[in-house]
Order: structure tokens, then sequence, then C-alpha cells
């Protein structure tokens, strides 16, 4: 099972990526906060449309 942990980076991991790394990490950052950020609405979306249906 993982924790979440496995992909951590720590200061000194960070301070040692180039800019292109830094870039492409920031790239992914983004990414996963929109992907979160869609599938927190789309719960939502269910979440109102079944209380609609069951009210």
């Amino acid at each position: 099972m993982k924790t979440g942990k496995e992909d951590r980076l720590t200061l000194s991991d960070l301070k040692r990526l180039s800019l292109d790394e830094l870039k492409a990490l920031a790239k992914k950052v983004d990414a996963e906060l929109e992907a979160r950020a869609f599938a927190d609405s789309m719960e939502a979306q269910v979440r109102l449309f079944m209380r609609r249906r069951d009210g």
C-alpha cells in the first residue's frame, strides 16, 4: 500500500534539480492539482445529485 511518502522530495533533493527539471516538476504538480480539483468537483456534483434524487 502506498502512503504518499514515496514521491516526496526533500529540500536537498530540490536544490539538486536543474531549472528544466524544476519546471517539469512544476508542470506535474499543476496537473496533479488540476486532477484533484476536478475529482473534488465531480464528487460534490454527485453528492448534490444524490441529495436531490433522494429528497
